[in-house]
C-alpha cells in the first residue's frame, strides 16, 4: 500500500486511483465511536481470563479462545495481582474479580472486557464508559 502526498490517510489501491483509508470503530467513550486507520493489520490481540477457574473448572476448553489470539488464563486472580495481569492486555474476561476504574486506567492497551457472568456489576461501567473500553 502507498499513501497519498494528501497527508489525510489516503492511499493507492493497485489501480493507481487515490482513495481514502478506510476506517474500523475501536470503542466507544463518553463523545462516541473512536475510529482508527486500517494502515496495518493489527497483531494478535492478547487475552487474559483473570478467573478461569470460575468459568471452566477442566471439563471445557479454551481452544476456541486461543483461535482469536494470545490466550493467557489464570485460575484464579487476587485483587493484588489484578493491575499486572491486565496490564499488557488487548481483552481481558472475567467472572468474579472486580475491575475498578482505578485498574482500568492503569491498563492502556485494554480494548474490551467481557463478563462472564449475569450482569456486568463487576466491572465500573461508568470509568470504562470514560475511557472507551466497550463491556460485554
Amino acid at each position: 500500500m502507498i499513501r497519498c502526498d494528501d497527508s489525510k490517510g489516503a492511499f493507492f489501491d493497485g489501480s493507481r486511483r487515490c482513495r481514502r483509508q478506510p476506517f474500523r470503530r475501536v470503542g466507544f467513550g463518553g463523545q462516541g465511536p473512536k475510529l482508527a486507520a486500517m494502515t496495518q493489520p493489527s497483531p494478535r490481540p492478547r487475552l487474559v481470563v483473570l478467573d478461569g477457574h470460575t468459568t471452566n473448572p477442566g471439563d471445557l476448553s479454551w481452544v476456541p479462545l486461543e483461535a482469536l489470539g494470545e490466550l493467557t488464563v489464570h485460575p484464579r486472580t487476587p485483587r493484588e495481582l489484578v493491575a499486572e495481569r491486565i496490564a499488557d492486555a488487548d481483552v481481558v474476561l472475567t467472572n468474579k474479580t472486580r475491575l475498578d476504574g482505578e485498574l482500568l486506567a492503569a491498563a492502556p492497551r485494554l480494548r474490551g472486557i467481557a463478563v462472564l457472568a449475569t450482569g456486568h456489576d463487576v466491572v465500573d461501567g461508568v470509568a470504562a464508559r470514560r475511557l472507551g473500553i466497550p463491556v460485554c
